[in-house]
């Protein structure tokens, strides 16, 4: 051990470095407790956007343009719903679902075989995307493909849909 000199800094003692070991352990402890209780957290449920409601605007992608009214409920990060899209030829009933983290979220649109309206009936589809919503807007990209009998196949791509709450 070296001699301490006069411009050297005191070493604190055992015992005062155990309180403070102490007291780290504690707030951490606290700190994790607030966390685990329903304190700040950007991916917490609690913090995102609740989608249950109606939402109305347009899609459009490789295939053309729809007007879509969505009807969704939401539980913690899940929500999920109906669709109903109208182009100038066909109307479709989808099924929708995903999750919402904050501001963001991810969706999937599915429309079975019989969705379609006629001639349309025998295809289906199935498309995910991702969006940026707000209290009152929804903004995203979707990507998928056709499916079904007849020329109900192909994919679906650069879609875009703007939806706002009602």
């Amino acid at each position: 051990m070296t001699p301490m000199t006069s411009d050297a800094v005191p070493r604190p003692s055992f015992a005062t470095r155990s309180r403070l070991a102490l007291l780290a352990v504690v707030l951490c402890g606290v700190a994790g407790l607030m966390s685990a209780c329903g304190g700040s957290s950007s991916t917490s449920p609690s913090n995102a956007v609740d989608l249950t409601g109606t939402w109305t605007g347009t899609a459009s992608d490789s295939s053309g343009n729809a007007t879509v009214t969505v009807t969704l409920s939401q539980t913690g990060a899940a929500f999920s719903g109906t669709g109903r899209l109208q182009s100038t030829a066909s109307t479709a009933t989808a099924n929708v679902a995903g999750t919402v983290s904050g501001s963001s979220l991810t969706f999937t649109w599915t429309i079975p075989v019989g969705g379609y309206s006629a001639p349309f009936q025998t295809c289906s589809s199935a498309s995910t995307g991702s969006a940026t919503v707000t209290s009152n807007r929804f903004v995203g990209t979707y990507s998928g493909s056709y499916g079904g009998s007849g020329a109900c196949t192909g994919p679906i791509s650069n879609g875009l849909v703007t939806l706002t709450r009602q």
